[in-house]
């Protein structure tokens, strides 16, 4: 059986509205949205450094799941590529941080 039609009234339910997608002006360079490079607020160099962070964070060295260890290392690539001085990076990583990061 189709399903019914949708109702083209300005008043649709929040259940009939197009999710909103990023624009292309909104991405960052890495092709990001700009609130995701801008973690927590920051800009340039920290920012990145956050950005690479967070990704590391959730990254379980230990999986066996093949398309989570993809999307990660998308994730951590995409981050790097946003920071223009990667030996600075490097260095303000913690060790923690350095240690996933190596693995």
């Amino acid at each position: 059986m189709p399903p019914p039609p949708i109702d083209s009234k300005p008043n649709q339910s929040i259940h009939q509205a197009k999710p909103e997608t990023p624009s292309a002006n909104s991405l960052g360079k890495s092709g990001l949205p700009a609130t995701t490079i801008r973690a927590r607020g920051k800009s340039g160099f920290s920012a990145g450094v956050e950005a690479l962070k967070t990704a590391l964070e959730g990254s379980p060295p230990n999986t066996r799941d093949e398309r989570c260890k993809s999307a990660n290392w998308i994730m951590v690539h995409r981050a790097i590529m946003a920071i223009k001085d990667v030996d600075g990076m490097f260095s303000s990583l913690d060790p923690e941080y350095y240690d996933i990061f190596m693995k």
